[in-house]
């Protein structure tokens, strides 16, 4: 029985050491997030994944937390950096021809150094917002506008704490 194109797709990631995947998401590309990296399967020549064309590429060493599921904000994907602090986002980059991620709190790092994100949800209108509640119930909010290379962190305080946050369109 040879394989078939639809038969079920099982492989290894073939890493320096044995990491539990925590995430896969598309972004045009399935994108494999690990506790010790970030993978792309990019499948055959039209990027259609078979049993016998997965083509595996690294692409990072920063992990990803498992608690907390990745943002896919237009072609980018948010996620939060192994240890639960810094805050990636991954995209396809030409230059390169392959992903980059960058640190979106590297203008910021006083918002999370010393604590975690626990929860975050992306607000795409009115202003694009990802809305994260910290560790000591915080809450942070990163407008992000990547094609015009625009990215800010705010923060929101009260008189008690947020314990999570959740994003419902209106209107």
């Amino acid at each position: 029985t040879p394989l078939q194109d639809d038969d079920a797709i099982t492989f290894t990631l073939a890493g320096q050491q044995v990491q539990e995947v925590y995430h896969l998401v598309d972004i045009g590309t399935c994108v494999i997030l690990s506790q010790g990296g970030e993978w792309v399967a990019q499948g055959d020549s039209a990027g259609i994944l078979t049993p016998d064309t997965i083509n595996l590429r690294r692409n990072g060493a920063f992990g990803s937390v498992a608690t907390l599921r990745p943002l896919v904000v237009g072609t980018s994907l948010l996620f939060v950096q192994a240890r639960g602090a810094f805050v990636r986002d991954m995209q396809f980059d030409w230059r390169i021809n392959g992903f980059n991620s960058d640190d979106l709190t590297i203008f910021s790092p006083h918002m999370v150094e010393g604590y975690t994100i626990l929860f975050w949800d992306y607000a795409q209108v009115p202003h694009s917002i990802i809305w994260a509640v910290r560790s000591d119930g915080t809450l942070l909010g990163l407008t992000y506008l990547k094609n015009q290379e625009i990215w800010g962190w705010h923060r929101h305080d009260t008189d008690g704490l947020f314990e999570d946050v959740c994003v419902v369109p209106e209107g």
